[in-house]
């Protein structure tokens, strides 16, 4: 926060549930039996057997009450595990999970070899590899894909909603579909947010409809289904088990017609969304939503909205040759892979003459390791710049404006994204976040950033647009957020934090916000579109709000009505959902794309 690093201990208690996506923050405790839903924030002290969620967290009522009343041990007729059976299978999971990516090489590898096989020098062996490197590339990925599809459909076979012992095949059969989903997410990146993600979720099982748009995604496929024209934004949760008290719980999640979820936003089991209604960045389903609704915040507030109006044929229902013209540009998504390819044939050609000029004994081996560390370093800045030369040449400058999803802008945006995640991310980003290099880098690709700057996040989606001046701190697992999609719109806004503020790890800054002078949004925090935080202030919240010094950001505030009305609270009652007053004009629908 500023110039200063906290660091505390966290004691999460006995018999406790913490819920996906949530931050706990250094000197907080979770009490015994407590439960914090999805996507909180948790600072201080969630007290014994309470209910807690949202950012800042409210008290929903008594924990564990959405959940059985026993344990699954005192449930007769259970297929549980015990620990030594629990064990073997979580570390076969794993074997097969790590086993996969070595499968898919072998028809590329079988392709390849006899072309190299009769070549007895080394120097002939790598122009060939080269050459080849395209066709691996294809072949692996396909067969890479296939794999998971198979895998993931024999699991389906195995998870069906309802409530089952944590320690068991159910729940077993559920971490490792959701291991392997979120694998893809990484091994496999440039298939997602284009034409050929929806045809990936159909072959896992998932039901989608037409002109659907998926981005990355995280889902139990046969568990969920999509409606024509619906949209799931970057890092949306659907239909995800909950954990808990020993059970794990699933069920199926429908997305209508039209409907939008954000960036980040959680549609857990047992939730649907009607059609042409909208979840919001950072915001969690509610229980029930009305047709055409809008939804903001963990503890899900209406909110007003306002429709554009957009060529269909640009948005909604594009001619063929606007389908074919994305389908050409998208591609050459696999460019990179065959990039990423090449560059590490370059290392091994490189280690390889290293090795033959000293000797091919000991002695050329300790040639080839006290060089290995330049030659590596050589190889991981030159997959850095890669990506700063396809920006620029792609797309210049990015400045403000607006742009439907089926056109130039948006497809070769998302490409010079995949440069920049398939080759500098997994080489240098990564590892540099928070340094003056990866400072260097984002520089070169447009960002302005001033010096003493520490950011720990390389999601600034439209560089040109992000402005850190001296002294900012970013923390992890934030975003940065230039662009936002509605009605599958892309409007672009700049995103600015003014000398020595600070925004905490897991929130987002939506586009044409401004974080003035020394100003700190606290974790779990939502800045809206267009906002702008005063400056020497403390705010923080999902949307933020003016917390006073010293101020925890939990209120003690009691949520009236039934626990249903919690976020992630399966359909167990009949009583209607409580919710506070909606959001005031002041926050702008737009805010919420």
């Amino acid at each position: 926060d500023g110039d200063t690093l906290h660091v505390g201990a966290i004691e999460i208690g006995a018999n406790s549930r913490v819920g996906t996506r949530t931050l706990v923050d250094p000197g907080s405790r979770v009490g015994e039996g407590a439960e914090v839903l999805p996507g909180s924030h948790v600072t201080g002290t969630v007290p014994n057997d309470e209910l807690w969620g949202g950012s800042p967290m409210y008290h929903r009522g008594a924990a564990a009450q959405a959940w059985p009343e026993v344990t699954p041990d005192a449930v007769p007729g259970l297929p549980t595990w015990g620990r030594a059976k629990s064990h073997l299978a979580y570390s076969g999971g794993a074997a097969i999970i790590g086993l996969l990516p070595f499968l898919a090489i072998i028809p590329g590898a079988l392709l390849i070899l006899p072309q190299v096989i009769g070549i007895e020098l080394y120097e002939l062996v790598f122009p060939v590899l080269a050459l080849w490197v395209p066709v691996f590339v294809i072949v692996t990925a396909a067969v890479w894909l296939l794999l998971v599809v198979g895998c993931v459909r024999l699991a389906a076979g195995m998870i069906t909603p309802g409530y089952f012992p944590q320690n068991g095949p159910v729940g077993w059969a559920t971490w490792f579909t959701e291991t392997l989903m979120q694998r893809t997410l990484v091994s496999t990146y440039p298939i997602y947010a284009s034409c050929v993600t929806p045809l990936f979720l159909r072959l896992l099982g998932a039901r989608v409809g037409r002109s659907v748009e998926i981005s990355t995604a995280e889902t139990i496929p046969h568990l969920t289904s999509l409606k024509d024209g619906s949209f799931l934004a970057d890092h949306s949760l659907i239909a995800s088990h909950r954990a808990g008290f020993g059970w794990v719980h699933l069920g199926t999640s429908v997305i209508g017609e039209r409907t939008f979820v954000g960036n980040s936003a959680i549609v857990g089991p047992d939730r649907d969304l009607p059609e042409d209604a909208l979840v919001a960045v950072l915001s969690s389903a509610p229980h029930k939503a009305p047709v055409g609704s809008s939804w903001l915040g963990r503890r899900a507030q209406p909110i007003a909205r306002a429709h554009t109006d957009a060529d269909e044929a640009a948005t909604f229902r594009p001619p063929r040759r606007l389908q074919a013209a994305r389908a050409f540009v998208e591609a050459f998504r696999m460019v990179p892979a065959m990039v990423s390819a090449w560059i590490d044939l370059m290392i091994v050609y490189a280690l390889t003459n290293i090795y033959m000029a000293h000797g091919m004994g000991l002695q050329g081996l300790l040639y080839t390791a006290l060089w290995s560390g330049v030659v590596l370093l050589g190889a991981s800045t030159l997959a850095c710049l890669v990506p700063v030369i396809v920006k620029w040449a792609l797309m210049g400058r990015f400045r403000t404006g607006e742009r439907p999803l089926f056109s130039s802008f948006v497809w070769r945006n998302e490409l010079a994204d995949v440069f920049a995640e398939s080759l500098a991310v997994p080489s240098l980003v990564r590892l540099s976040v928070g340094s003056p290099l990866f400072n260097a880098w984002v520089r070169l690709m447009g960002a302005r950033v001033q010096r003493g700057v520490w950011c720990e996040t390389w999601w600034l989606p439209e560089f040109d647009l992000v402005t850190l001046e001296e002294g900012v701190s970013v923390n992890r697992g934030t975003v940065l957020q230039t662009h936002l999609f509605h009605d599958r719109i892309m409007r672009l806004e700049p995103v600015t934090m003014r000398r020595g503020s600070t925004l905490g790890p897991n929130s987002f800054v939506l586009p044409g916000a401004t974080i003035e002078e020394r100003s700190t949004v606290g974790p779990g925090s939502l800045v809206m579109r267009q906002e702008t935080v005063p400056a020497n202030g403390n705010w923080g919240g999902n949307p933020i709000r003016h917390l006073e010094a010293g101020d925890q950001a939990v209120s003690a505030q009691v949520i009236p009505g039934p626990p249903v009305a919690g976020h992630d609270l399966p359909i167990l009652s009949t009583a209607p959902t409580t919710t506070s007053q909606a959001v005031s004009a002041a926050a702008p629908e737009e805010a919420t794309r």
